[in-house]
């Protein structure tokens, strides 16, 4: 399957390395669009708030509702496309850097890695 890599280019956190971003079924005047397969380095949970949409992740389909959530796990590639009908639909995608979380000696959660991984 043809997909996308975006690269998180490993920026520097200057605190916890999380991100938080907002989209929209209407982002930037483009109409409603499709995101294409693509993946990531990064853990992303994407919280559906508005509207309806289809998430699909490593070929299975998943249907949101608001207050649903589906979770991809770094370099799973994932795609999502808006339900028939939606006029407007909102989600939050959250990013958790787990390299720079977990993984190095300078992570805020460095010193409790074991504990956490158990």
């Amino acid at each position: 399957m043809p997909h996308y890599h975006i690269s998180t280019q490993k920026t520097p956190y200057r605190t916890l390395p999380f991100n938080i971003v907002s989209h929209s079924s209407k982002e930037l005047g483009r109409g409603s669009y499709v995101i294409v397969p693509h993946q990531h380095e990064v853990l992303e949970i994407n919280l559906l708030l508005e509207g309806e949409m289809f998430i699909t992740v490593e070929e299975r389909r998943y249907h949101l509702k608001p207050c649903d959530a589906v979770l991809c796990n770094p370099f799973d590639i994932h795609s999502g496309d808006w339900a028939a009908g939606c006029e407007y639909g909102r989600f939050l995608g959250f990013t958790v850097d787990l390299e720079q979380t977990l993984g190095f000696h300078d992570s805020p959660l460095a010193e409790n890695r074991e504990a956490l991984l158990e």
